[in-house]
């Protein structure tokens, strides 16, 4: 579900036919990074590659919004995989962060979290 205002009232939505990273990656021998964008489609997403996270503890840089729909409930499931979260700074470097504060510091704003 698209949150009011993210599109245009006039633009067309079209459905296409998706498949879960873990079918996908089923028969890879190892994947070592994902990197995930999806504009809201992220709580989705997470839920398609778990297999592939338990198998090989890839890398993951996943952009988080927190009023996207959904957030809440992929910000439980990464930590609950993950148990401690981090996010790629603007300075290159990788910083430890609470989940309390990605849903409450520039709300609105995309984080890119380093998941691994």
């Amino acid at each position: 579900m698209v949150p009011a205002g993210y599109i245009s009232p006039d633009a067309e939505i079209i459905q296409v036919p998706t498949v879960a990273i873990d079918e996908i990656c089923c028969n890879e021998r190892k994947v070592d990074f994902i990197k995930v964008d999806a504009e809201g489609g992220e709580y989705q997403i997470y839920q398609g590659m778990k297999k592939i996270i338990r198998r090989d503890r890839p890398m993951i840089v996943l952009e988080f919004n927190a009023v996207r729909e959904g957030a809440a409930a992929l910000m439980d499931l990464i930590l609950e995989t993950h148990g401690t979260l981090k996010y790629l700074g603007s300075d290159g470097a990788i910083h430890d962060v609470t989940s309390e504060r990605i849903m409450s510091e520039n709300v609105g704003e995309d984080w890119l979290l380093f998941l691994h």
